[in-house]
Formats: structure tokens, C-alpha cells, sequence
């Protein structure tokens, strides 16, 4: 039957999500390479998702088993005691302004659930787990994190199946996430949370990040020892989805953004550039639409610059309909959350702007991974936090090529094709190939 590995996986259909969608991509692709996959995760019915994407189960592979579980983290205590029935996108800091409840609820959340609340399943999917590898001959275990407390599910399988070669899928960044610095983090919650991060970058087999900037510091945190087994897998784009697409007349000069836009993302530099942009182009019909979950903060700050009129929101939506979203706009937006190391922060979302072949207008530190991706693709500018006039300036120069054609799609970059989930996966193939002969 080829090669069999496991993965588990937290979010699976129908939770949605960048994570989801790549692994559901990783999963069909190595089925080509005659890899077999067994899913462990949680039973939707008792899951904490914050989004729900019932289309994306059409996208589960024929070939995959999927096993799900039960589960005794207290999200779910959270959710209708303190979260007004929602489960936090971020993290618990989705709140602008707190409750004395929900404050407490960070406090807790970063300093007695390490490394983080979804920790409760860790038991259930373990015994389903170890009930797999017993009975079938699994040659490779994936753990996938966020949430980074799985990758403790396969560092206790490790220590029971020692023969089992584990990949630790690091899709996210552990100690360093954006938003640890709101949960009032002691520090020795934080020497803790780290000797945990090191237990599991030691002892995994291999260990599979999503960009260059976390290659590097994951070897950093191994102190330059045994570097050579960490790669890179980006989040990606689904080729499929992705298509080229002849370029339409558009109605208005519209900029996009996709996902969250929480409140420490700071995003005003946009709207104070949008705004001159404007009052210099007064007569070019202007756009500019959320898709997914904006903070009610950001949206005052838009209706307080006077932006309001021009303002679109649109509900968290499936995944194919985000795509035909990106595809109908003039430019997409890009930015990191405002924290100390955000230039190392690469969204997956990145991916799949430069897949629709948009102008990306960016907002992220000079040298960041961000910047650097978009100079080599040629796909749009970078700005820092500072350049409000330079971006002021780069927008009436999109709005004015626009005028003239309604329509400023960039050529088609096949360079692009690295960042391709089939191509990302044939790599993957390669590295599984070699873990199963040694």
C-alpha cells in the first residue's frame, strides 16, 4: 500500500482556516506519491472552531481515514460563560477593551495552559494514536501546530514508539505569536513554555516551518546543532483554485483584505494614506472591503477618518468564494500584526495574493521576509510604518494607471509556481521518501 504516515491534526473539515486548507492540499498530493494517510483529530460536534467551512469537506481525499475524538479542553467554558458564545480567533485578545472576566481569562490562558488551552485533547488523541500505530505499520508521524500542545502528543509518542520517524509541522510561531504579549505572561510561564518548545525541537525527527525567517530561528533555538533538519514548507496556494483568469473592467478601484484585521494589527496608516489618496483623486470611485473578521476598533477608526462611505464588510465566508473575491479586486492589502519581531511574520494569506496576480500594497519593517518575497515576485510595494506619504503617493500612482485602463492586473509571474501546493508537496514526498529508508 506505499507508505503510511499519521497526522495529527486539530483543525480539520469543517473547521476552516489557512491550516486546514494546506494540510487538505498536503494530504491529496502525497496520495499521488502512493503515501497513504491516516488523520487523527477532534469531533467536530465537540470542537472549538472558530470558523466553520462545511465546504472544505468535499476537499478530504478519498484515500484518507479520518479518526476523530473527543476532547476536555475549556475553550468551551470560555465560549458560554465569558466569550458570548464565540470561540477567540486570536488567541483570547480578540477584545478591544476587556472585561475584568476576560482579562482574567488571559491571564489564565497564558500562564497555567501551556502552550495552550486545547492542551485537554492531547489525551484523547493519544490513545487513538497509540491504538493506530499498533495495529497498522505507520511509517511517519506528523504533528501539526498551532495548537503547538499536539506536538506534545508526538513527543509522548516518540517515548512509547521510538522506531516511528516524527516530523513536527511548525506552521506558526510557538514562543514568538503576535499576540503572547497581551495574556499578562509571567516569566516563568515563559521559561516553561519555552523548555516545552525545546523538548519537542529536539526530539523530533524532522521539523517542517513555513518560511525562511522561522528556519532560522528554530535553529537558533537549537543552538546551530543539527540544523539540517528543519525545512521549509510554505503555507502555499492551491493551484486549482488559482487559475489564470482573463482581466475584467472593474467599477470602482478597490483594495482588499482577506482573514483577521484585529485591533493590534494597527492598520491606520493605510486609511490616513487612503484618505490623502482620495482628496487628491476625488473623482476616482474608490473601495475598500474586509472579508472575514474586522475589529470593531478598526472599523470606528475608518468611519472617524471619514472612509465610512467606502466601506464594505463581508462575513467569514468558504474558501472557494474568498478566491472569487480576490479575483473581482484592483489591489490587495497586506499586513503584520504590530509586535516586536513582526518582520518575521509571513501570512499565509501572502501566497495567494500573488496568486491572483493583484498590485499588493504591503505594510510590514524594511527587510522582512514580507518585502522580500514581494520584491523577488515583482508583485507590488513594501512600507513601513513610517511611509505614509511614500504609500500616499504609490496609491494615487495605482489609482491613476487604473483610471485609464479600469484594470491594473500584474503579468502572470511563472516564478509563482514554487509556492504551488503540488509542487510544495512533491518536495515533501522526497523528505518522507528518505525518512522511511533510514
Amino acid at each position: 500500500m506505499g507508505i503510511k504516515i499519521l497526522l495529527l491534526n486539530y483543525y480539520w473539515p469543517p473547521s476552516g482556516g489557512p491550516a486546514v486548507q494546506r494540510w487538505l492540499d498536503i494530504t491529496r498530493y502525497l496520495s499521488a506519491c502512493s503515501i497513504h494517510t491516516y488523520v487523527v483529530t477532534v469531533d467536530e460536534k465537540v470542537a472549538t472552531y472558530p470558523f466553520i467551512d462545511e465546504t472544505l469537506m468535499n476537499r478530504i481525499d478519498g484515500s484518507t481515514q479520518t479518526f476523530r475524538t473527543g476532547t476536555s479542553e475549556l475553550f468551551g467554558v470560555y465560549k458560554r460563560f465569558i466569550g458570548k458564545g464565540k470561540v477567540p480567533a486570536n488567541g483570547l485578545v480578540d477584545e478591544p477593551h476587556p472585561t475584568f472576566l476576560q482579562k482574567a481569562a488571559r491571564f489564565a490562558r497564558g500562564n497555567f495552559f501551556l502552550p495552550d488551552p486545547r492542551r485537554g485533547w492531547n489525551k484523547h488523541a493519544y490513545a487513538r494514536a497509540a491504538a493506530i500505530l499498533t495495529t497498522e505499520k505507520i511509517d511517519v508521524v506528523f504533528t501539526a501546530g498551532p495548537p503547538h500542545s499536539t506536538h506534545l502528543i508526538g513527543l509522548k509518542l516518540k517515548k512509547h514508539f521510538p522506531h516511528i520517524s516524527w516530523i513536527a509541522d511548525i506552521h506558526d510561531y510557538w514562543t514568538e505569536i503576535s499576540y503572547l504579549s497581551k495574556f499578562y505572561r509571567t516569566g516563568i510561564a515563559s521559561y516553561f513554555d519555552k523548555r516545552l518548545e525545546k523538548k519537542v525541537l529536539l526530539a523530533a525527527d524532522r521539523i517542517m516551518t513555513h518560511c525562511q525567517s522561522s528556519e532560522a530561528l528554530q535553529c537558533k533555538k537549537l543552538s546551530g546543532r543539527d540544523c539540517s533538519k528543519i525545512f521549509v514548507h510554505t503555507m502555499g496556494f492551491n493551484e486549482d483554485l488559482f487559475k489564470p483568469r482573463p482581466p475584467v473592467r472593474q467599477a470602482f478601484f478597490e483594495i482588499i483584505y482577506t482573514g483577521i484585521m484585529a485591533d493590534h494589527y494597527e492598520p491606520e496608516m493605510l486609511f490616513n494614506a487612503l484618505r490623502t489618496a482620495i482628496e487628491q483623486r476625488p473623482d476616482i470611485p474608490v473601495k475598500l472591503k474586509f472579508v472575514g473578521t474586522l475589529a470593531p476598533t478598526i472599523r470606528e477608526r475608518i468611519v472617524e477618518l471619514g472612509l465610512g462611505p467606502i466601506l464594505e464588510e463581508l462575513p467569514y465566508m468558504p474558501h472557494a468564494r474568498v478566491v472569487g473575491e480576490l479575483y473581482k479586486s484592483t489591489v490587495v492589502f497586506l499586513i503584520n500584526p504590530k509586535f516586536e519581531n513582526e518582520g518575521i511574520h509571513v501570512p499565509g494569506k501572502i501566497y495567494e495574493y500573488l496568486a491572483v496576480f493583484k498590485p499588493i500594497v504591503s505594510i510590514a519593517p524594511h527587510g522582512s521576509e514580507n518585502e522580500q518575497i514581494i520584491r523577488k515576485m515583482k508583485a507590488g510595494e513594501n512600507f513601513d510604518r513610517s511611509e505614509v506619504v511614500q504609500l500616499s503617493h504609490y496609491l494615487v500612482d495605482l489609482m491613476d494607471r487604473w483610471q485609464y485602463s479600469k484594470n491594473i492586473d500584474l503579468p502572470e509571474n511563472p516564478g509563482i509556481r514554487v509556492y504551488g501546493r503540488r509542487h510544495e508537496a512533491e518536495r515533501l514526498c522526497g523528505v518522507i521518501e528518505k525518512l522511511t529508508r533510514n
